[in-house]
């Protein structure tokens, strides 16, 4: 009968490790992990296997085969155990650890098949009747030195990092003590059997990591993986559960919100100081709200998660530093006002052109063919003649009043204030503007050419280059100006000429100027422009 239940209880627990091991074989990731413990669990089934042999052995040759087996789990499973431990905790594993590790195991594995030679591992070997021998005792002390150390490591794992479950940790010390105090009461004969007692200990301790397995997502380690992407990533992330206690936390959500890895509350303050509840927006599935720190803008947005009945279970809050989107939209805000402004002067310039070209040359004829009138009439001439040819003198001279008063929107500007103010108006990169020379009035028809193509080369700086830093030197020259525009971006091995270049070439050439632009892999990129000062007429 005693037989009988032995049989049961250990194909039971054999059973049992084989189900636990599927079930890891089929949930936990492909890592050392998991297959060091697997190993584990298949050294456990040896084990019992080997039991329920000996239980049954007629002959001393089947009575060898089960020690051997049984033997082959007894001593490997302390330094089995410890590597997994050890890559558990995602510790790297020293070479020499493996070499003295295993080494010791196959040194105790050899004398137990040597045994009936020396007697130093069991110094009674028989069917049915051994004696445990030096080598034995060595092995066992080995042995719980190893499980030991490493229910120590894994304890300490789950209950320093407060990203692993504690409960895992329970589980886990749990299901390796088990089999443990089994073992000591057997060897050291507190309990008095015939039979090893230890593998029917491992039935609990398979039931207890099918708990962990299904419970805590043991050997998972995209948790592991998770953690050190959030770790790494420049938004902030805090996961906090029902009750509001934060129970994972990354770098930048701390920086961002102050808040202390130990601080297991500190999430309910910071959204009250930034007054989340009173100025989120909710939209699909989040709420909303920015807020301002040591001068950067940041977004905060929180997400519910809920379980199958609706009831709330956790909620995710991701920061966002926004601070670089709001200088590059204002940079294009100032740069588009600049290039309105300069389509304004444009059109000023063009209906002042046409005025000039039609009004302007129809009031001349009407002031000459007055004048030839007045010559031809000599003294018997229309005084209506002198009054038409004053009328269209004053009408000429209020024409170029006019015309001057539609240009002044450009023509009154200095050439080194229009650069400036693009320089200044520049956000997200360094700029350095260096002027050589003296401006004055006489650089003005210049105006137009440099400030465009100067805007050009900043709005494509931008748009393209990746650059962290822009140089511009503008020289004023006594007969012309020059303008170098330079920056650290990533260049290009090959210049593609669109519109902006185009453009830029089309402006310097009707001045009559000339224009470079070179680049290369690395280097930046570089314009140079150069436009002769005409000499007014």
């Amino acid at each position: 009968m005693t037989n009988i239940f032995l049989s049961i209880s250990y194909i039971s627990s054999i059973v049992l490790m084989g189900v636990s091991c599927t079930w890891l074989i089929a949930r936990a990731n492909r890592s050392r992990v998991t297959y060091s413990f697997i190993i584990c669990q298949l050294l456990i089934i040896i084990w019992s296997a080997a039991q329920l042999m000996m239980m049954y052995a007629a002959s001393f040759g089947q009575f060898f085969f089960s020690m051997a087996a049984g033997n082959l789990a007894i001593c490997f499973i302390g330094t089995v155990w410890l590597l997994f431990a050890f890559f558990f905790c995602g510790d790297r594993v020293n070479g020499s650890v493996y070499i003295f590790g295993l080494g010791l195991s196959a040194f105790h594995y050899i004398m137990m098949l040597t045994t009936r030679s020396h007697g130093l591992f069991y110094s009674v070997f028989e069917v049915g009747r051994v004696e445990h021998g030096l080598f034995f005792w060595t092995n066992i002390g080995y042995t719980y030195l190893c499980m030991a150390l490493g229910l120590a490591l894994i304890c300490k794992k789950c209950f320093s990092d407060r990203h692993r479950s504690r409960g895992q940790g329970v589980t886990i010390a749990v299901a390796v003590s088990i089999p443990l105090l089994f073992n000591t009461l057997y060897l050291f004969d507190v309990i008095k059997t015939s039979f090893d007692i230890t593998p029917l200990a491992f039935t609990v301790s398979s039931l207890m990591v099918l708990v962990s397995t299904y419970s805590y997502g043991f050997l998972n380690v995209n948790g592991i993986a998770f953690d050190r992407a959030f770790r790494s990533i420049g938004e902030g992330v805090m996961i906090c559960d029902r009750t509001g206690a934060i129970t994972y936390i990354n770098r930048a959500a701390c920086a961002f919100t102050g808040i202390n890895e130990g601080d297991e509350y500190g999430a309910e303050a910071f959204l009250e100081g930034i007054g989340f509840e009173e100025n989120a927006v909710i939209k699909d599935g989040f709420s909303e709200c920015e807020f301002k720190r040591d001068g950067k803008s940041f977004s905060v947005r929180r997400y519910n998660h809920y379980d199958a009945k609706g009831v709330k279970i956790a909620v995710t809050t991701v920061i966002s530093d926004v601070s670089r989107y709001y200088e590059l939209a204002e940079s294009n805000l100032r740069l588009s006002a600049a290039n309105q402004q300069l389509l304004i002067e444009k059109e000023r310039n063009r209906i002042a052109g046409e005025v000039h070209d039609t009004v302007g040359h129809t009031l001349t004829m009407i002031n000459t063919l007055a004048k030839v009138a007045m010559i031809e009439a000599k003294d018997n001439a229309d005084p209506r003649l002198s009054q038409i040819r004053s009328l269209s003198a004053d009408g000429i001279s209020q024409l170029r009043h006019s015309i001057n008063d539609l240009k002044s929107g450009r023509e009154s500007r200095l050439v080194t204030e229009g650069i400036r103010s693009l320089c200044d108006g520049i956000e997200g990169m360094s700029v350095e503007l260096c002027v050589q020379g003296e401006d004055g009035k006489r650089y003005k028809p210049l105006y137009g050419v440099l400030y465009e193509n100067c805007r050009e080369a900043i709005t494509n700086a931008l748009r393209y280059s990746e650059a962290t830093r822009l140089d511009v030197i503008l020289k004023l020259l006594p007969h012309s100006a020059e303008l170098y525009v330079f920056d650290n971006g990533k260049g290009c091995g090959n210049i593609a000429e669109g519109n902006g270049i185009d453009g830029i070439r089309l402006r310097t050439h009707a001045a009559g100027g000339t224009v470079a632009f070179s680049s290369a892999e690395g280097e930046g990129f570089r314009m140079t422009v150069k436009v002769p000062l005409k000499t007014s007429e």
